[in-house]
């Protein structure tokens, strides 16, 4: 549960030299209110004139703003009130409470031919926000940051910081955390409050949760978005243009709501937006609301630069039988004491990580800042309250509960300790796995895996009793895992016992037994194996050349092989239900000594079975087995190839763009290939069809001393529901994909003759179509598979495309 609620990320640690020594001296604190209905004004912008330091004011109207000398003078502004000028010459000696007068303005008709009025005004702010946009290089800024948690109970969590914010106009933004604060249910390194979280919505596009949205001052803006004029107000003597702004198409990665625009300027002012409804994430997250406010200002300048962002938000996560209360959060980040154009730190961008934390300021004291400065947002009555009320016992994952029937098995190691479930009986499992399956060639295998670990190394003893073949197999190994500028594995082994006649990259015994047990058909084949040998791997990264901030996972590895093989016949037919018909033989494998090495070179991950996610990886392996170097009854070399491939096609903007996913499988080999090395494609077993499977082949697969075969898949997404109104459909995930299915193998005659009838060779080549609806029940897909190359039709069920 600890993991559920942990912020994504970990800060990194630098020995920074930051001077933390302020000047100020004095405290300003005050309260902005309309003059005429005496109520609090929120967000009210208030700056030291001919400076670029300032604040606003938090929920309550209340503002703190530090002051290094008097006299001076305070411009505060707010849209649709008369800007007030204050001069002070010395500290006052109480609360300011300043009153804002509401201004009301008849604007005469504006005679814009040819073209409405708020698009003329929008490409205005996009002209001008080039012009001074290229001429901004970098920024430093004094921030300060709130984020608060609730519950449908009120207040959860509040964590803050104070930091300074740099900017670079290539290599993007650039955070120093200096102090921390927060409340007693969290700690310093769960704190992750940070200004350059903040989005500036003067950019072109903004990245929020994933989704790379268009900015509405965007070059393209015009032609994504509807602009209308919806009503003016003023500020000092110019007009403020206040502009609603939705998506021209309801599938753009784009935001609605308002923004408000000053005349003569062309600048914007603040904005007044949420993403429209196509920012959609996958399950478990069935809603996912954001609400932004931003205010920006030039402080007399050439630039207008955000001042503030304002966060509200709400989360609800679900699943079939699992469910946690609402999350909701704020946040609440001011920027001050801008310096413009100046050169930063080459040390800022030495590492990809945005945050970077001042160690010599938070060892010494984490909170030390919040005494010392008066430049942040003051809390609210409420966030005061719990700042005293919340203790270390009230943490997240009390507040945040699940309920449902799923919901015990998310219960942290902290809480199984509380409950006294590690017991001895539990401890056990650290050190057996049981292993239990069923077929036709061995009936029940009962037995498991003793092992032992000791740092990196992994010593076990393995073996069970088969009930049908009335007799024991049984192994061991030693097996290492290590790390010398990547992870180093190696094993050594020995086994006397049943195995599989070909491995499948989809499927294991344990899956098979299942569908064998309830009358199905057993998937695999198998022989008896003697058999020894070694198999190292070594992974590393290597840097990315067309990505100097990613690096390719690479990963290479040798074996040696000694296989002892005879045959097994078939020893039973037995299911639950005693209603299956008669199974296939347990077809002669070639009986001698097989002495071979293996080897591999990969580029990416290991391929995941019924993965919910798309891969781009590829991996070559060869095996060879001769007889006068390694003393095989056999000779002979199988290359084979995978390749997979992600494709992103259509709105690459989402979080979750449509996506194209490629698998390429292919193998072929020379010399006298003994039938237990045949190459294999798997079809499904039970119905079941994941990607990379012959959809259309039920329970069986094929098997050649050649093969090809290519899948592809399209990810349509929520797309066509969202296109046809059904928005429900949408919000819980569901997608529609298409697919198919190619491939051949080619198997000798004197091989394909010995196993008659159970060849399983492809006469011709299988072609498959189809098109599948993902997300039933949040992480089960269904798919409907037409066979081309015969008339058959075919219905599946898999593991939902989740990302």
């Amino acid at each position: 549960m600890k993991t559920l609620f942990r912020f994504s990320g970990l800060l990194i640690v630098l020995m920074l030299s930051t001077d933390i020594a302020f000047s100020q001296k004095f405290e300003l604190k005050g309260a902005i209110i309309d003059a005429s209905s005496k109520e609090t004004l929120p967000a009210a912008n208030i700056s030291i004139e001919g400076t670029y330091s300032g604040t606003i004011t938090n929920s309550d109207g209340r503002f703190v703003l530090p002051v290094r000398s008097f006299p001076v003078t305070l411009v505060i502004r707010y849209i649709g009130y008369e800007t007030q000028k204050i001069t002070l010459k010395t500290m006052p000696n109480e609360s300011l409470e300043i009153q804002m007068k509401p201004v009301s303005y008849e604007l005469e008709n504006v005679d814009v031919t040819g073209e409405d009025p708020a698009v003329y005004i929008m490409r205005q702010v996009i002209a001008k926000k080039m012009e001074w946009r290229k001429l901004l290089k970098t920024y430093r800024a004094e921030a300060y940051t709130r984020q608060r948690l609730n519950n449908d109970t009120g207040i959860v969590s509040i964590n803050e910081s104070i930091s300074t914010a740099y900017w670079h106009f290539e290599n993007g933004a650039r955070e120093v955390i200096k102090s921390k604060r927060q409340t007693n249910n969290m700690t310093a390194a769960n704190n992750f409050a940070g200004a350059s979280y903040v989005p500036n919505f003067y950019n072109d596009d903004i990245e929020i949760s994933g989704f790379k949205m268009m900015g509405v001052t965007h070059p393209d803006a015009i032609d994504t978005y509807a602009f209308k004029l919806e009503k003016y107000r003023m500020l000092d003597d110019k007009v403020v243009f206040d502009i609603s702004v939705k998506p021209k198409s309801k599938l753009a990665t784009a935001f609605k709501g308002t923004i408000s625009v000053l005349d003569e300027d062309y600048a914007l002012l603040e904005v007044d937006l949420v993403p429209n409804e196509s920012m959609l994430f996958p399950p478990p997250i069935k809603e996912f609301n954001l609400y932004y406010k931003q205010q920006f200002n030039n402080f007399g300048g050439d630039f207008w630069l955000p001042v503030d962002v304002r966060i509200d938000g709400t989360i609800s996560i679900a699943m079939m039988g699992l469910k946690i209360p609402k999350i909701s959060f704020n946040q609440v980040s001011k920027l001050s004491e801008y310096e413009v154009n100046i050169p930063l730190p080459d040390s800022l961008y030495g590492y990809k990580r945005l945050f970077i934390v001042d160690s010599l300021s938070l060892v010494k004291n984490p909170d030390s800042l919040f005494a010392k400065r008066a430049d942040i947002i003051p809390l609210s009555t409420k966030e005061s309250q719990a700042y005293n009320e919340i203790d270390s016992t009230m943490t997240l994952e009390k507040a945040f509960k699940p309920t449902g029937f799923l919901a015990k098995m998310m219960e942290d190691d902290d809480d199984k300790d509380k409950k006294g479930s590690n017991s001895a009986f539990d401890k056990v499992f650290d050190y057996f796995f049981p292993e239990v399956w069923y077929n036709r060639a061995e009936g029940a295998h009962f037995g498991g895996d003793l092992h032992y670990t000791h740092q990196n190394v992994t010593a076990g003893v393995r073996g069970g009793y088969k009930t049908d073949y009335k007799g024991w197999g049984y192994g061991s190994y030693v097996e290492y895992k290590g790390n010398f500028k990547g992870n180093i594995e190696a094993k050594l082994f020995f086994n006397d016992d049943a195995v599989t006649r070909f491995s499948s990259p989809q499927y294991n015994r344990i899956f098979s037994s299942a569908t064998f047990l309830f009358s199905g058909k057993d998937y695999f084949d198998y022989y008896w194996s003697k058999q020894y040998g070694f198999n190292a791997s070594y992974e590393f990264r290597l840097n990315n050349p067309r990505r100097r901030r990613d690096r390719i996972e690479m990963k290479v590895g040798l074996g040696y092989l000694s296989d002892e093989s005879r045959s097994l016949t078939k020893m039973t037919d037995y299911d639950i239900f005693a209603t299956k018909k008669l199974e296939r033989i347990n077809p002669a494998v070639f009986n001698g000594k097989i002495n071979s090495v293996k080897s591999f070179i990969q580029i990416g991950d290991d391929f995941i079975p019924f993965s919910p996610i798309g891969q781009s990886r590829a991996k070559f392996s060869i095996e060879h087995a001769n007889s006068s170097l390694l003393g095989s009854d056999v000779d002979f070399t199988t290359y084979q190839i995978e390749i997979d491939y992600r494709i992103k096609t259509f709105f690459q903007r989402r979080f979750l763009p449509n996506a194209l996913d490629v698998r390429l499988a292919a193998g072929t080999s020379t010399g006298d290939l003994p039938i237990q090395r045949l190459m294999t494609l798997d079809g499904t077993i039970g119905g079941f069809s994941p990607f990379g499977t012959f959809k259309s082949l039920p329970t069986t697969f094929y098997q050649g001393d050649k093969y090809v075969a290519f899948f592809w898949e399209h990810n349509f997404r929520t797309v066509p529901f969202e296109l046809l109104g059904l928005t429900s459909l949408a919000e819980k995930g569901t997608s529609i994909i298409v697919f198919g299915s190619h491939g051949k193998t080619w198997l000798d005659n004197a091989t394909s003759t010995a196993l008659f009838p159970y060849a399983h060779v492809i006469n011709g080549v299988h072609h498959e179509l189809g098109a599948s609806i993902s997300g039933i029940f949040d992480f089960l897909r269904l798919d409907f598979i037409q066979r081309i190359d015969r008339p058959n039709f075919y219905i599946g069920l898999s593991v939902a495309r989740i990302l």
